[in-house]
């Protein structure tokens, strides 16, 4: 039962991230050809919007 419960809190909680913005900044980010430190990435409901380094998405935001 309780592993029900867990799995229902969990597609409740991604349900009410569809909307959301998530920023990730992980140690490295694989872009399909090479890693790259100092990236971040983020994520606007189910789609990243955004991979690269954070002053560059810094200055988009202002924009």
């Amino acid at each position: 039962m309780i592993h029900l419960v867990r799995s229902f809190c969990l597609v409740v909680c991604i349900g009410q991230m569809a909307s959301a913005q998530l920023l990730l900044k992980p140690d490295q980010v694989f872009d399909g050809t090479e890693m790259h430190s100092n990236w971040v990435v983020l994520v606007e409901g189910k789609t990243i919007s955004y991979a690269g380094p954070l002053a560059a998405l810094q200055d988009l935001k202002r924009t």
